[in-house]
């Protein structure tokens, strides 16, 4: 996910005069392809790691579930409602904030 985003950034930036318009393509494949790693990836995490981790009598009782629920539902919304305005400050940066966010979760995992 953060090579394709750093490649959306690149073709967001880059002042390239004829390949823009023939990378295209290759600009929809990569955001494609970071939708599809995401969904495979982290996109269920907020769904299934709760009715992991809680034990099946706490499950319906708890809530814990719902919090996780609503705090992705939140971060999501968070995220949407900003995005645009972000954008029109710093540009196509803004995927590299976005790829940063994706390296975390690689620096906890390694370290």
């Amino acid at each position: 996910m953060a090579i394709a985003l750093t490649i959306v950034c690149a073709f967001t930036e880059g002042h390239i005069p004829d390949v823009t318009v023939r990378a295209n393509g290759i600009y929809a494949f990569v955001v494609i392809v970071n939708i599809a790693v995401y969904g495979f990836t982290w996109g269920p995490m907020p769904w299934l790691l709760p009715a992991e981790i809680f034990p099946l009598s706490a499950r319906s009782r708890a809530w814990r579930s719902p919090l996780a629920t609503c705090s992705n539902w939140v971060f999501n919304f968070a995220t949407g409602i900003s995005a645009p305005d972000t954008f029109a400050g710093i540009g196509g940066y803004y995927y590299v904030i976005i790829t940063g966010f994706c390296l975390i979760p690689v620096a906890v995992a390694k370290f």
